[in-house]
């Protein structure tokens, strides 16, 4: 599907990506209602997203430290990060009202809205379904919007081990327990 587990921020979302890829499916394309839920208007969740017939809205699940609201706004059409171009002025119209939406309903006073277009070795974005994010701040520590990732090694063995670490210990307590 495109996805760069290699660049997620925890083990459980590069576990998520690769799930995905093993069975052949966009993350984005077919959301887990139990940890993307789909929001309408009124913020509460809408299954079916009619409010935005074009887009998904929903708070990630994923979100980083020091942020009030890291919120997720996905055109429902497969656009890969490269083709970001192919977005339709329909869809561009309704991300627009979502992140308007989003400033009235959540009092939004500041933050970053960001989306990552391109090769993932120059935006390092994860998932490779075109998306925005809504990120504000909630003042108790540094917000950054990281668009590129050093590829020294040490730099490289760091972010292997942030996504492997999660398989590492779960292998521990399996001998553990099997040594009881």
């Amino acid at each position: 599907m495109g996805d760069s587990p290699e660049n997620a921020r925890s083990f459980e979302q590069a576990e998520e990506m690769r799930e995905g890829a093993r069975e052949g499916r966009c993350v984005f394309c077919t959301l887990d209602h139990k940890k993307n839920r789909p929001l309408n208007k009124q913020g509460e969740f809408d299954p079916d997203g009619r409010d935005w017939p074009l887009l998904w809205v929903w708070l990630n699940p994923f979100p980083q430290a020091h942020h009030r609201l890291h919120l997720l706004i996905v055109p429902r059409r497969h656009i890969r990060n490269e083709d970001w171009s192919l977005l339709t002025p329909e869809e561009w119209l309704q991300i627009l009202d979502a992140w308007k939406w989003a400033q009235d309903f959540y009092e939004i006073l500041g933050g970053g809205f960001v989306c990552r277009f391109g090769d993932r070795s120059y935006n390092a974005g994860t998932v490779g379904h075109l998306h925005f994010q809504l990120q504000v701040p909630d003042g108790s520590g540094p917000v950054k919007a990281t668009f590129f990732k050093s590829y020294t090694i040490v730099d490289r063995i760091r972010r292997w081990w942030r996504m492997e670490r999660g398989r590492f210990f779960a292998l521990v307590k399996r001998v553990i327990r099997g040594m009881e």
